[in-house]
């Protein structure tokens, strides 16, 4: 698997531009090895989001669309799914997916991820919540704004010095994988938003991701991170 590795890394910039000449897949390493940088030096995924995703809006709301959909419809038959704003969806999304990488980028730097009591808590006020969020003023308050605690516990344990290192690629070679990289899957959700289906979709394993891309305007970007294991 490739492993991303900061000082190897050439300094990045905007993603070059894709020709039939070249390989796609390679590119797209590439391209992947430049978004783990931009992360580890923000230790935000906002960054991801602003700057390697689709630009195409249609595409950019499904992804936040399908990835709370369990926050908008779990237990929720009877309340109505635009109780939640689309934009209170989108810092839910942002939230999450700041959790995500943050947890997985302290396993893999330091071999620590928080363990504490109150860590505990809040993680369970959401795994463990027996009713759907109400609204918007509750699901950031109640979600978004615990999964930001989370997240600045998480990054606490973040050595981001230790990308590349001995240790950081021994962790990546143990880990087992439970949920593979599914593209007909990808296919099947965004053609929602109009995803050509016959579209290449490149996918690119770092850490505990896959991370989705496709060609826009001549440029690989990410249409979606998925956990490599089941939650």
């Amino acid at each position: 698997m490739a492993v991303v590795t900061v000082c190897a890394v050439a300094a990045y910039g905007q993603t070059p531009k894709v020709s039939s000449d070249q390989d796609k897949q390679k590119l797209a390493e590439l391209a992947a090895d430049r978004i783990m940088n931009r992360f580890y030096e923000t230790l935000q995924f906002k960054t991801i989001w602003d700057e390697f995703y689709v630009k195409d809006q249609k595409l950019r709301n499904l992804e936040v669309e399908a990835m709370t959909f369990s926050l908008v419809r779990y237990r929720a038959d009877r309340l109505s799914d635009i109780r939640i704003s689309m934009a209170a969806r989108q810092r839910a999304y942002i939230a999450n997916m700041d959790f995500l990488l943050t947890l997985s980028a302290a396993a893999f730097t330091s071999g620590n991820v928080p363990s504490d009591d109150e860590y505990a808590k809040r993680y369970e006020s959401i795994t463990q919540r027996p009713k759907p969020w109400a609204n918007t003023d509750e699901l950031d308050r109640e979600f978004t704004s615990v999964m930001n605690q989370l997240s600045d516990a998480d990054r606490k344990l973040i050595i981001a010095a230790n990308v590349g290192s001995t240790a950081y690629v021994e962790r990546i070679s143990k880990i087992h994988e439970t949920r593979p990289s599914d593209v007909d899957r990808i296919r099947e959700v965004f053609a929602e938003a109009g995803l050509n289906p016959t579209s290449p979709i490149y996918v690119v394993q770092r850490e505990m991701h896959h991370i989705y891309m496709i060609e826009e305007n001549g440029k690989l970007r990410i249409i979606t991170i998925l956990s490599r294991n089941r939650g």
